[in-house]
């Protein structure tokens, strides 16, 4: 016969147990170790858990791997041109290489265009770099588009749905997109793809209920992002845009953990916070929004990774937000260069980018990265070589 408490005492072990349990498994998902639980984790059928991964596209190749140019490459030189496809050269490299979005705009906030790779100087925790390849225009990007589709966002979908379309049609060719929706769960909606109709049918067919887990749905974005650079070696533009209108109701995972991922993996994070038009948008509401957790976190997450964060007053300004990001993606200058120091020991290193002979103007790229997210990188014909 069992002690009086016994059952008790194992009824909240189990309570305490559940949480820790489900991060973890949330963890493996996202890390791939776990593949046959990813489609519980991103509510997934049977059959919908064929689909191929958020940054593959159905009908795109696997990923090569460098290996004569990679080995030709190997003293820090890059290899003659190869060909990925009929109509792409690239560049091998067989060292590891630091890429940079920078957008760089004027006292006003007007963006600098025009500017070469002799106009950039980049410091690594204070020591200056040598670029390695430079690109003002041609450079491919893949972007991310979080949409929150919690029960607060039903009646705001409509004006979601129509700015968040729009901003995927200004996408350029050969950029690609992908569509993430979240509540208490995180959805797939569309693989990326450079089928811009696919894209926008995946943005029209949201619709809202559940909880809201913010931190999970772009720690798991994150997560591939870098799964991706590691399957491909080609330097592509990477960036993701979250539109969510409150806090995080419903994740496993602390703030300060999904910044660590967003160090690692070097994507620029714009983010978007919708606020309630039932309240009044006077000085003193501002202020108070200003400190909110939630605005602290959007903030923060666009400074740290080189990208801004926007808070509409009003859902009629919604669309004004994705032009403004479209109108910065399309400007950014692509820079890449090999660390002068070569130790991968997982430390920040902090960067600093500034241009040459203009103090005044203003290159905004991610505040730093970890030392243990280095990796091999292919850079596209059209860029500048250093």
């Amino acid at each position: 016969m069992s002690r009086p408490g016994t059952a008790l005492r194992s009824h909240r072990l189990m309570l305490l147990a559940t949480p820790l349990l489900s991060l973890a498994l949330l963890l493996l998902c996202s890390s791939g170790l776990l593949p046959e639980l990813q489609p519980v984790l991103h509510g997934q059928t049977q059959t919908q858990a064929q689909a191929p991964s958020i940054l593959q596209s159905p009908s795109q190749p696997p990923a090569q791997t460098p290996n004569a140019d990679a080995n030709a490459a190997s003293n820090g030189q890059v290899a003659q041109a190869s060909r990925r496809d009929s109509s792409r050269p690239v560049f091998h490299t067989g060292i590891d290489v630091v890429t940079l979005n920078v957008t760089v705009t004027d006292p006003r906030e007007k963006l600098i265009s025009g500017l070469k790779s002799d106009d950039f100087a980049v410091y690594e925790d204070g020591v200056q770099q040598d670029l390695a390849f430079f690109d003002a225009s041609d450079v491919p990007l893949d972007l991310a588009l979080l949409l929150d589709v919690s029960a607060s966002m039903e009646q705001k979908l409509p004006f979601v749905r129509k700015a968040a379309t729009g901003f995927a049609n200004a996408l350029r060719p050969g950029d690609r997109a992908a569509v993430v929706t979240f509540n208490n769960r995180i959805n797939l909606s569309q693989p990326f793809t450079s089928d811009l109709p696919a894209v926008t049918r995946a943005i029209e067919q949201s619709s809202a209920s559940g909880g809201t887990a913010l931190y999970n749905a772009i720690y798991v974005t994150l997560k591939e992002f870098v799964r991706d650079a590691r399957r491909d070696d080609l330097i592509r533009r990477r960036a993701m845009v979250v539109l969510t209108d409150g806090e995080d109701t419903s994740s496993l995972l602390s703030f300060d953990e999904l910044m660590e991922e967003a160090h690692r993996a070097g994507v620029t994070v714009y983010t978007i916070g919708l606020r309630d038009e039932r309240i009044p948008t006077t000085t003193a509401s501002r202020d108070h929004r200003y400190f909110s957790q939630s605005d602290y976190c959007l903030k923060t997450l666009a400074s740290e990774t080189g990208a801004v964060s926007f808070f509409p007053d009003r859902l009629v300004d919604l669309a004004s937000a994705y032009d403004s990001i479209g109108h910065e993606l399309a400007g950014q200058y692509a820079l890449a260069y090999t660390s002068k120091n070569p130790v991968k020991n997982g430390a920040f290193r902090r960067l600093v980018v500034r241009i040459v002979n203009r103090p005044e103007w203003r290159p905004r790229t991610r505040t730093g990265y970890l030392a243990d997210t280095l990796h091999v990188a292919a850079f596209p014909a059209a860029g500048t070589r250093q």
